[in-house]
């Protein structure tokens, strides 16, 4: 009973591991798509990150080259303008030159032809002042209309440049975001990693109650293969001892009727009978034959009434091993010696023709049976004639030898 609660327990435990292990795959692909969806969303933020680096760098580049930019055009203004004044104190000199020598013409005594020639070159030199002065007019108003477009550009830059603090911040909140993806991915892994162990560790205890499971059933066929024998031998010794207690019992019924009808013949002629050496001698009496015959009869009585009890105990004992297959091989265990001293007797050949104990079997018998053999007295055995105190040996199951108490075989050898 030990065997099949233990094999039903490990039948059990392993209908409920092939009932986990299905969970624990479903865990393990939620996990892994969950770490999908992380990986994805990590890599996502990843790009992002890089991409307002990238611009952040770029704003940067082109906020430091229209600064640049701005100063040169400042210092082109600025040298433009040094210029300008240079040429205006330049016509301011030439005129007063002329205005001198205008003044000076008369103290001088110049003719009117040098002095034309000398205001015509005046006049051409503050012509050519002039175009510089315009030139320099123009390239002031172009150098201001790109100093102002530069300083609009400026403006904007250092506006973009306010607006870095909130890219910043969105930054800074894409790498909190990516870094917590990264834990989350780390935690993931962490759990599959924790599944898969425990899956593992279930296929072993799988594999390990399997195992288990093959051998019980391995042990629960080779415990039956057991009782199956014991039934049959059980079987076996009921139906020999059966055969026994009917050959006994169709004995005595004959030996019943001899001594009934030797009983009404004549006492001149007694019978003969044989003593324990085999050689024949003759009684004196009829009472004599008498109680040889009822010696005969009651001999045959106990051996029935052994058989009786014999097949009793066997009969008990195949219901018991058919009623509870578990305790066969324990309670036998427990009271061995009791049972062997209460039913420990060997086989005993018996001949039929010969009805003689423990010499040959009846198929061995090498007489054939006749009416005078069956007339005549049963040998015993040897050296043993009638007694009403006979000694029994329950573990040899031989009568006249010795008692039980004086026994020297081993009482575990029973049939």
């Amino acid at each position: 009973m030990e065997q099949v609660a233990t094999l039903t327990e490990a039948q059990l435990n392993l209908q409920e591991a092939q009932d986990t292990s299905p969970t624990q795959v479903l865990i393990t692909e939620e996990l892994r798509k969950r770490l999908e969806v992380l990986e994805a969303e990590r890599c996502h933020l990843a790009t992002a990150l890089s991409e307002q680096q990238q611009e952040v760098i770029l704003l940067q580049k082109t906020l430091n080259e229209r600064g640049a930019e701005t100063e040169t055009y400042a210092q082109n203004v600025v040298r433009l303008e040094n210029e300008l004044n240079t040429v205006v104190g330049e016509r301011d000199r030439k005129l007063n030159e002329l205005k001198a020598a205008v003044g000076s013409k008369e103290g001088l005594g110049l003719t009117d032809e040098e002095l034309l020639q000398r205001v015509a070159h005046l006049r051409l030199h503050n012509e050519e002042l002039e175009r510089q002065y315009a030139a320099s007019e123009a390239r002031v108003k172009s150098l201001t209309s790109q100093h102002s477009q530069v300083e609009e550009e400026y403006q904007a830059l250092k506006k973009s440049t306010t607006s870095m603090s909130s890219i910043d911040e969105r930054v800074s909140a894409m790498q909190r975001a990516l870094d917590e993806a990264n834990y989350r991915v780390e935690l993931a892994e962490q759990s599959s990693a924790t599944a898969l162990q425990q899956l593992e560790s279930k296929n072993l205890e799988l594999q390990s109650l399997q195992q288990r499971l093959l051998k019980l059933a391995k042990d629960h066929e080779e415990f039956q293969d057991k009782q199956m024998q014991l039934v049959t031998g059980l079987e076996t010794e009921k139906r020999i001892c059966v055969e026994r207690m009917k050959r006994a019992e169709k004995k005595v019924e004959r030996f019943e009727k001899e001594s009934q009808a030797k009983s009404f013949q004549n006492p001149a002629s007694p019978p003969s009978m044989s003593n324990g050496r085999g050689t024949p001698r003759t009684l004196t009496g009829g009472s004599t034959a008498y109680d040889s015959y009822d010696s005969q009869v009651n001999f045959l009585n106990s051996i029935i009434i052994d058989l009786h009890a014999k097949n009793a105990d066997l009969e008990q004992r195949l219901r018991n091993a058919i009623e509870h297959p578990g305790g066969v091989g324990t309670g036998e265990k427990l009271g061995a010696k009791e049972e062997a001293r209460k039913h420990a007797a060997k086989m005993r050949y018996w001949c039929d023709n010969c009805e003689v104990f423990d010499f040959h079997d009846t198929e061995q018998c090498q007489h054939e049976p006749t009416v005078a053999r069956r007339s005549a007295v049963h040998k015993l055995a040897r050296h043993v004639g009638p007694s009403s105190d006979r000694v029994y040996c329950e573990n040899c199951g031989v009568f006249d030898r010795h008692t039980t108490a004086e026994c020297t075989e081993d009482p575990q050898e029973t049939f």
